[in-house]
């Protein structure tokens, strides 16, 4: 299983940049080091991989303030 998140700040122009995530249990991943430094309303998608035909996918906005 694998893992991948994305974190974009559409309102201010910024891009999608990978986090990295590290495996931290069964199915439980991490990231560890990852600072937000402008205020507003991120975006996050997150992508799993159970194997080469199952995958899911979710997506979550996250104010900061």
């Amino acid at each position: 299983m694998t893992a991948e998140a994305r974190l974009s700040l559409p309102d201010k122009g910024i891009p999608a940049i990978t986090l990295p995530l590290l495996t931290a249990g069964p199915m439980h991943f991490s990231a560890y080091g990852v600072e937000v430094p402008i205020r507003g309303t991120w975006h996050l998608e997150v992508s799993i991989v159970i194997d080469g035909f199952d995958q899911r996918q979710a997506s979550f906005e996250i104010p900061i303030s």
